[in-house]
């Protein structure tokens, strides 16, 4: 199975500069392993039942999750008004439905 990323404006990018590794960016980044522990329970506790089953059990899903909440972390801003779990929450649930899409 192929996974469709979305495409991103490089010119938007390097106006905003969000996606430019910083050392404050850099400091705020988490393990590997806990942004699959975050992507596990989002999917589990906003996809339906066997949505949920399937995207736990398929690697490029749950990748694809992960790179959403990596992308997340880079973009959130401290003030912003939300902290970054909250933020990154809902960079999972924005990810919910462009795999679902893409899927198809």
């Amino acid at each position: 199975m192929s996974v469709v990323i979305t495409d991103i404006n490089s010119t938007t990018l390097q106006k905003t500069g969000n996606m430019t590794a910083t050392p404050e960016k850099e400091a705020r980044m988490l393990p590997l392993d806990e942004y699959y522990k975050i992507a596990r329970k989002i999917i589990i506790h906003f996809a339906s039942p066997t949505l949920a089953k399937s995207m736990v059990n398929d690697e490029d899903a749950m990748s694809f999750m992960v790179e959403a909440l990596i992308r997340g972390t880079m973009r959130w801003e401290p003030e912003g008004g939300r902290t970054l779990h909250s933020y990154l929450n809902q960079c999972g649930k924005w990810a919910l439905p462009r795999w679902i899409l893409n899927k198809k």
